[in-house]
């Protein structure tokens, strides 16, 4: 939640766009693919107009984040940053509550595992956002 309030936050301040939790994506066609990422951010200049937050939406964030549960499995996760980033996403971020690390993925091939004394930043996604990972674990 912190990190959702931290998002939210600077994308109001900057006028961005739009933070969600739990909004589907129709990621795919034939066969259906779509999913729902933790959190997930919209720039202003793709958000829907009129759009109705409960249903699904027919294209990728711009910013995708799944968080970790003990029971993601290595296999799963991997599925789902392939897909976002076959999709298009921009930027993929996979927070580890546990390890207090967050890996970032901007493709397959440029991957950063970011620890507790580096700072998150979301580039130019997400311009002006910096946070230290150490920050969003806070209590």
């Amino acid at each position: 939640m912190r990190l959702v309030a931290l998002l939210d936050s600077h994308v109001r301040k900057n006028a961005l766009g739009a933070v969600c939790t739990e909004v589907g994506f129709h990621l795919f066609q034939a066969p259906d693919t779509t999913w729902a990422p933790d959190i997930a951010f919209i720039a202003q200049s793709r958000l829907p107009k009129g759009s109705d937050a409960e249903k699904f939406l027919d294209f990728a964030p711009d910013l995708a984040v799944e968080v970790l549960s003990p029971w993601n499995t290595v296999t799963e996760m991997t599925r789902k940053i392939e897909t976002y980033l076959s999709a298009g996403v921009p930027l993929v971020w996979v927070v580890d509550p546990g390890a207090q690390r967050i890996t970032v993925y901007r493709s397959l091939q440029d991957v950063k595992v970011l620890t507790p004394d580096q700072e998150l930043d979301g580039a130019d996604v997400l311009p002006g956002f910096r946070i230290k990972v150490s920050e969003i674990f806070a209590v």
